[in-house]
């Protein structure tokens, strides 16, 4: 029989075992110090904060002038940065070599990307598969189905199996990049909702706005162009009626003011002399650079875009497009920020630019930064884990050298990029960059690997 000093020994032991045991398996924890945290939970900047991650969330938030109330394993300096959400790009486009396209994104502090339009040469199913196995360094990933168009939807009686079919492959949304028939286009609005999918694109422009505000999100300031009349345009009090509209729809907006841009970009020669020389291009393959630098693009070589007075037009309507896009956040419309990477768009990078466009069209930097971040959040229906920095949530951040709210040209100076938890600093985005480089992304057309390559269908794709 074991005596009390024995039993003593045996309950001692196993105390140290459990407390060993515990701390084995206790999470490694990081810690930002002395931050200045843009949560987007508040409009408010918060200063010298300890933000605590483990476990790919966000454990604790607090000032850095009190002790650490978590054991912390590594401490990142954030004295004199700014830590903001990851930013999330809601008009991604997977055109080429998806590795380095998703590693791009990554690299400019990108943490959740809404793909616009599987193609049938793309293995999207296999690529998510590849993400969850953390084979590919890539941002979370939603998609849509293909983008459906007039000759996919001929009558109504195609909307049932078309919406089965995005419900079977998973994708998240349908998308519409057409003029659809009434019919086709009412049916699939209410196949959708019936299935429980939203449908989200382009406006159908030769339907009156109501009928496009079904839609769940339209993805450009431009289709408002065209579902709108000429004199319609030019009519401020209508324009605030619609704005209006729009806003008790439910509806959001996706500007994508830099893919009208960059059509501009191509066509104007000046303009195009320094697009054509800009660093970033290094990390497009290169015979997608040479097609795009090519007369072959309808932008550099058709009279409707490249013309002096097509030159003036495109300034017009870009301003249009931006002042419109103003409006729609006065009235209160949820924007979202998208880059509709393509062209000499590069991915990642394209959205900084869109970043600064909006900033450009009216809107306040803090406002800016909730297009990339809390907004598109809510619209993927993600806000309870992403889109903001609050206790529980994902931990996904970037960490920027300088203030966003100054200039909103500082969310390109990325010093470090947190996704779900995992941290890359600048040095190793840097190698992340220099691997895209590196790469010889023209392998993709010899279709050796149908997960990641898809440039066999899509070489010489358009806006």
């Amino acid at each position: 029989m074991l005596n009390c000093f024995d039993v003593c020994k045996v309950l001692l032991a196993a105390l140290l075992f459990l407390a060993c045991s515990a701390a084995t398996a206790r999470a490694y924890t990081i810690a930002f110090e002395h931050g200045n945290l843009i949560s987007m939970e508040s409009d408010a900047v918060h200063v010298d904060q300890r933000v605590i991650v483990r476990d790919g969330e966000i454990a604790a938030i607090e000032p850095s002038a009190m002790a650490p109330s978590l054991p912390v394993d590594e401490t990142i300096d954030a004295t004199g940065r700014y830590l903001v959400p990851g930013f999330i790009d809601t008009h991604f486009h997977w055109r080429n070599d998806v590795r380095s396209e998703l590693s791009l994104a990554v690299a400019n502090g990108i943490t959740t990307v809404l793909n616009m339009g599987v193609l049938r040469c793309q293995d999207h199913a296999g690529l998510r598969r590849a993400i969850a196995a953390g084979e590919i360094l890539a941002p979370r990933y939603f998609t849509t189905g293909p983008m459906l168009k007039r000759h996919d939807v001929k009558t109504s009686a195609d909307a049932a199996p078309l919406v089965g079919e995005h419900k079977a492959l998973r994708y998240d949304f349908v998308k519409i990049h057409d003029n659809l028939p009434r019919d086709g286009y009412e049916a699939l609005i209410a196949e959708a909702a019936r299935q429980g999918m939203a449908v989200i694109g382009h406006g159908q422009h030769h339907l009156p706005l109501q009928a496009s505000l079904r839609m769940k999100s339209i993805s450009h300031a431009e289709e408002f162009m065209y579902i709108f009349s000429a004199a319609q345009r030019r009519d401020l009090a209508f324009l605030a009626q619609a704005a209006k509209q729009i806003k008790a729809s439910g509806m959001y907006v996706a500007p994508t003011l830099g893919t009208f841009d960059m059509i501009r970009r191509h066509a104007d020669p000046q303009l195009f002399a320094a697009l054509a020389a800009e660093d970033q291009l290094k990390y497009l393959p290169r015979g997608h650079v040479e097609y795009w630098q090519s007369d072959r693009v309808r932008f550099r070589s058709n009279p409707h875009f490249s013309a002096p007075e097509s030159l003036e037009r495109l300034q017009r309507e870009l301003q249009w497009q931006m002042e419109f896009t103003r409006l729609l956040h006065e009235t209160g419309v949820p924007l979202l920020a998208g880059s509709d990477n393509d062209g000499l768009h590069v991915p990642g990078f394209a959205l900084h630019r869109e970043l600064e466009l909006l900033n450009q069209a009216g809107l306040a930097q803090l406002d800016v930064l909730k297009a990339a971040t809390i907004n598109p959040a809510r619209f993927l229906g993600i806000a309870d884990t992403t889109g903001s920095i609050a206790t529980g949530k994902a931990a996904d951040l970037v960490l920027l050298e300088a203030n966003p709210l100054a200039d909103i040209r500082n969310t390109r100076r990325v010093g470090g990029v947190m996704l779900a938890g995992r941290w890359l600093d600048r040095q190793q985005l840097d190698e992340v960059l220099a691997g895209v480089e590196r790469t010889d992304q023209r392998s993709c057309a010899s279709g050796t690997d149908a997960i990641l390559c898809a440039t066999s269908c899509l070489l010489g794709a358009s806006f």
